[in-house]
């Protein structure tokens, strides 16, 4: 029985995906369904990267999300998961707040009408009144294009031209005057991971109308089951999950990819090969760059990734709602009004400064914990060269200092609350880059900066024959909508040059 097994896990797949994150399970997914013969191959011991749950002690904690965006009807993730069949199974729950964001002279609850939260946000900021409609109507507009160009559609390129340069803060700027409002506006920056003054407009025009025209849900049983429905559809279609499968090499004759080699040393022929890696590993590590045209190979070398995390996960004896009030899910706590002291508190992750999020699950998910305890996130953007080159004496004395610092920020603002902690966890950067890979714990994959948008940045499709990529250092995005949003693409490219192979009647392969 074993022996067949091996046997048959030596056979030529026509499709081989490095990495189990969302990227690769949707396409593979797509794949599968239509007949095509795919494994997956995951260094871990569990499957889907960031969408994964983890358990200390009797606890059950979410890796990384807070909510998804572009679930609603008419939304590029919605139809995804609709055409998978997964959609209703998820259990998707819609959170009517937002998010809520606190200001050191005051808060602002974004609700999930967005036409409502625009009404009130003009009757707060009366002399911006008019360049705040102009301005929400430009981030609808753009993003139509960008969902237009996406599809293969016409579009009007003149908006691109006119943004394609712009940071957030440049756009802001054009339309409305009051630091406030565009703070209001911006909150949801640190989930891109580039202040305003460096965040690419366009990147973040995309994600905030997604997230207020198309809703921000919760599966009911964390993100795992988003992994799991998607890697039992695999399975289901005749796919394979491999798990504690590193892949260290791909294989390439004549500038065309040809399979892959694990850390075993068990060898995977494919004629596709997507890698759900991040750029450097795929490249540099697996591929080689003496392998890739120098230009191409010089580009990958300067992608200049995302920032990293430190995040804290909490089991509380209490309930914010009953004790504090709360009655949002997630909290962009900024203590300062001030944009410009942003981007060098980050590059020297002056954590007591950098704005920071708390999310309290069961604020989306009656029920989530058992009764009388709760769960919450502290989250805050990170610098993995802060923490690279600790020993692990200094590593340990950090990370508690981290979790302290987090901790004592949150009672701040819920006074008594660390007296209410039962168990406390804290991920930095380090965790981040054990766990996922990825280059310098980078959480969003590639920097979300103009230098690094659309055509500047990586295409799915690379110079290597048969190599694609797939996942958030790739242009199409980054979160849990880019990366499966961006698979579905990859797989519907996939098929339909399998279609027209077979009409050709060009080789062998299915694909």
């Amino acid at each position: 029985m074993i022996k067949r097994r091996v046997v048959e896990l030596l056979e030529k797949y026509d499709a081989i995906f490095i990495g189990s994150g969302l990227g690769s399970l949707v396409c593979a997914a797509y794949m599968a369904k239509a007949g095509v013969k795919v494994a997956i191959l995951e260094k871990h011991t569990i499957t889907g990267g960031f969408a994964t749950s983890f358990r200390r002690k009797k606890w059950e904690f979410d890796v990384s999300l807070h909510a998804m965006s572009d679930c609603a009807e008419g939304g590029q993730l919605h139809d995804v998961l609709q055409e998978l069949g997964i959609y209703d199974r998820l259990r998707l729950e819609k959170t009517e707040i937002l998010y809520r964001c606190v200001y050191p002279n005051g808060s602002f609850s974004a609700g999930s009408n967005y036409q409502q939260m625009l009404r009130e946000l003009i009757e707060q900021h009366h002399e911006d009144a008019n360049g705040l409609k102009a301005l929400i109507n430009e981030f609808i507009k753009l993003n139509d294009e960008l969902r237009s160009m996406r599809r293969g559609l016409p579009v009007n390129s003149t908006i691109f031209r006119k943004y394609k340069n712009y940071t957030l803060k440049q756009m802001l700027d054009e339309f409305i005057q009051s630091p406030q409002l565009q703070m209001k506006i911006s909150a949801l920056w640190g989930y891109f991971g580039s202040p305003p003054d460096e965040l690419s407009a366009i990147y973040f025009v995309n994600g905030w109308v997604e997230y207020h025209l198309y809703g921000g849900y919760y599966p009911t049983d964390r993100s795992q089951s988003i992994s799991n429905l998607l890697r039992d559809l695999i399975i289901s279609n005749g796919g394979h999950i491999l798990n504690r499968r590193k892949v260290n090499k791909i294989i390439t004759e004549d500038g065309v990819a040809i399979g892959v080699v694990t850390d075993k040393g068990e060898e995977f022929k494919g004629h596709y090969i997507v890698s759900n890696a991040d750029l450097q590993q795929t490249f540099r590590d697996m591929v080689g760059f003496d392998k890739l045209p120098v230009d191409y190979a010089e580009k990958i070398r300067k992608v200049e990734p995302s920032c990293s995390t430190v995040q804290a996960y909490l089991i509380l004896n209490g309930d914010l709602r009953h004790d504090y009030g709360e009655e949002a899910h997630e909290i962009f706590i900024h203590e300062t009004n001030d944009y410009k002291t942003l981007a060098d508190d980050l590059l020297h992750t002056r954590e007591e400064r950098l704005p920071f999020c708390v999310t309290y699950y069961e604020n989306i998910i009656k029920g989530y914990r058992d009764q009388g305890k709760s769960t919450v996130s502290i989250f805050t953007l990170s610098n993995y060269d802060d923490w690279c080159d600790l020993d692990e004496r200094e590593y340990e004395t950090k990370k508690e200092e981290s979790l302290k610092s987090l901790i004592n920020r949150m009672d701040h603002y819920y006074p008594g609350v660390k007296q209410k902690i039962e168990y406390a966890e804290l991920a930095t950067p380090m965790t981040v880059e054990r766990y996922t890979g990825h280059y310098k714990g980078a959480i969003y994959g590639s920097a979300k900066t103009v230098d690094q948008l659309l055509e500047n940045g990586v295409n799915q499709v690379t110079p290597i024959k048969n190599l694609f990529l797939v996942g958030g250092w790739t242009r199409n995005g980054h979160g849990y909508s880019g990366v499966m949003v961006g698979g579905a693409r990859l797989a519907n490219m996939l098929l339909l040059r399998r279609r027209r192979q077979r009409i050709k009647g060009e080789g062998q392969t299915i694909c």
